[in-house]
């Protein structure tokens, strides 16, 4: 147990076998959560587990870590990454609590009858609860540890919006930065309009796959209430220059600096491409829809004109 190599083949192993349960994945989770928990090293390895969210072992894994390793910066890492398992779980249950009974019988046999069962028996308001008050503790208690390249405290931040605001109904706050040509604009400047706005990059391939779709966008609804914006996380500005002059991008894009962007993590996105349509007076009216649905969608919210113009 105390080769330095154990716990880096142990990983080897969870990362191998992330597609979907194995006996090789949960017992290895089962020695981390038994021998190296209180290892160096151990935050930063708990994002890879939560994955796992079926099992037991994964969030006593978790919960160990934040419990007793002495590292203040391994706690907080497992700290965050508990209230990210707990959100997946949620998220989760909702999502089976809604699917039909095929669907639930598929989980049962993909990761096993008690699992699920144990599950569905949680409440995702309770687990949503937890999630914050762990937000919270991030935000406060570890503050100031320092995870890639900000502060705790920045990045509990952006986690409880995405949590509480980054909601359907909710409406978003206004976006302020900079083009690729330097030039500042903000997210305000398009209200009246529809909006898509996406979090992506170059460096993302399903961000790319969806340039087609949001060029057709762009030109279907030029002369119409409606506008293309994203946060562009590419490191290198000039990435994003030669996109807009090979007319790969035809719609404006804040340059972000990256996916540890000041945009990026006020907003809590963890997710590329992330997409949002927002209604005229920028409320939140649906998330990460693709395909038809997000056409049909911004045809049904650009059709839907105001009181007022319909007056006039």
């Amino acid at each position: 147990p105390r080769d330095p190599g154990v716990t880096n083949a142990l990983f080897y192993a969870i990362r191998t076998a992330r597609a979907g349960p194995s006996d090789a994945s949960r017992r290895a989770i089962e020695i981390l959560a038994r021998d190296h928990v209180r290892d160096p090293g151990m935050g930063a390895k708990t994002f890879e587990v939560f994955y796992f969210a079926h099992w037991t072992i994964a969030e006593t894994f978790i919960r160990s870590v934040l419990e007793k390793n002495p590292n203040r910066e391994d706690r907080a890492r497992a700290c965050r990454a508990l209230a990210h398992y707990l959100i997946y779980q949620a998220k989760w249950v909702e999502r089976r609590k809604a699917a039909t009974a095929d669907k639930i019988e598929e989980d049962r046999k993909f990761h096993g009858r008690d699992n699920v069962e144990r599950l569905l028996a949680l409440d995702p308001a309770a687990l949503r609860l937890e999630a914050a008050n762990l937000l919270e503790r991030c935000r406060h208690e570890f503050a100031d540890v320092v995870v890639e390249n900000r502060t705790m405290a920045m990045v509990a931040e952006g986690d409880l919006f995405a949590l509480r605001d980054l909601q359907v109904g909710k409406t978003v706050p206004d976006i302020e930065g900079t083009d690729h040509e330097g030039v500042s604009f903000k997210l305000s400047d398009y209200r009246g309009k529809v909006v898509l706005l996406t979090f992506s990059g170059n460096w993302c391939g399903p961000c790319r796959a969806m340039y087609p779709q949001e060029r057709e966008l762009v030109a279907r609804y030029r002369d119409r209430p409606f506008a293309l914006v994203s946060v562009n996380t590419d490191e290198d500005r000039s990435t994003l220059v030669q996109a807009i002059k090979s007319g790969e991008i035809t719609w404006r894009s804040w340059w972000d600096h990256g996916t540890e962007g000041p945009i990026t993590t006020r907003w809590g996105i963890d997710s590329f491409p992330t997409l949002i349509v927002l209604d005229r007076q920028g409320v939140i009216r649906a998330i990460n829809l693709r395909g038809d649905a997000l056409d049909q969608e911004i045809a049904r919210l650009v059709a839907d004109q105001p009181a007022e113009a319909q007056v006039r």
